[in-house]
């Protein structure tokens, strides 16, 4: 279930389609960030305490690497 919320973010915070406008003195670019980071803290906190699996790439890193994807975004 993390994984298509975390692509969809990734998709949102990209912006691709120039769905967000925002004018040049409108905090909503911070609010979308800090947002973004309560999500992100969200998953790493739940993602640290899971046990290590048989596909550790599946459980962990794909989330993880979409994490980071949206960070630098």
């Amino acid at each position: 279930v993390t994984t298509p919320l975390l692509k969809f973010m990734s998709e949102f915070v990209l912006n691709k389609a120039q769905r967000l406008t925002f004018d040049s003195s409108s905090p909503n670019g911070i609010l979308l960030f800090r947002e973004i980071s309560k999500l992100i803290v969200a998953y790493g906190s739940r993602i640290l305490l899971l046990p290590n699996g048989t596909n550790i790439y599946r459980s962990k890193y794909k989330g993880i690497w979409i994490s980071l994807t949206v960070l630098s975004r």
